[in-house]
């Protein structure tokens, strides 16, 4: 779990590096180490709090040899995205670089989802907190521009030992009452497990 929300902050750290040739290797996705605070124009995402909120648990993905992994429910996270750079200038266009990521999404501008191929394909969405960025001081006469950045994550876990059914064959009989000395002697039938649980039964051949 604590693995998949690292993973969040440094695929959007490979998500800004792409869109934005001007921050390549400059952006840290953790607290800005002081190392880092001497690179501008430079991106520090920095995790502030998360929420656990737990769901009904639900197959996500089956990964084979009777393990699957489970959807429990989500973190809600919420980041500091930390611009610094030499100029006002140089932070505003590092800034509006980083926002109009946001807007490219069609149909739900605002929103940016991320697929995280090794975390079992989990979705991830980003979405800023606030419509502006602030100045801050930072130290001496260099100083940062500040903004949050709100981050769903699934809480995936992987289970072993855990057998699916796909198919259920029953034997059916008009008269419950009466004996029998074989299975085989029985109309064999076909029942289909929906994934709401329901069956339908249909003849299945011999």
């Amino acid at each position: 779990m604590s693995f998949l929300r690292l993973r969040s902050a440094q695929v959007f750290a490979e998500i800004v590096e792409q869109a934005c040739p001007e921050l390549k290797g400059n952006v840290c996705a953790g607290p800005a180490t002081a190392e880092h605070k001497r690179k501008f124009p430079s991106l520090a995402i920095i995790p502030i709090n998360f929420k656990i909120s737990l769901d009904q648990e639900d197959e996500w993905k089956d990964v084979g040899d009777n393990r699957v992994v489970l959807f429990m429910g989500r973190y809600d996270a919420l980041f500091q995205l930390q611009v610094g750079g030499r100029s006002p200038e140089e932070r505003a266009k590092v800034a509006d670089d980083i926002t109009a990521l946001f807007f490219q999404r069609e149909g739900s501008p605002g929103l940016i989802m991320a697929e995280v191929a090794d975390c079992h394909d989990a979705l991830v969405g980003y979405e800023l907190d606030d419509e502006s960025w602030r100045d801050e001081a930072g130290f001496s006469d260099k100083w940062f521009s500040i903004q949050t950045m709100n981050v769903v994550t699934p809480i995936l876990i992987e289970r072993g030992a855990v057998y699916t059914m796909d198919e259920i064959r029953i034997c059916i009989r008009a008269d419950v009452t009466a004996s029998f000395e074989s299975l085989s002697t029985l109309t064999p039938e076909c029942v289909a497990v929906d994934e709401d649980g329901c069956v339908t039964v249909s003849a299945l051949a011999a």
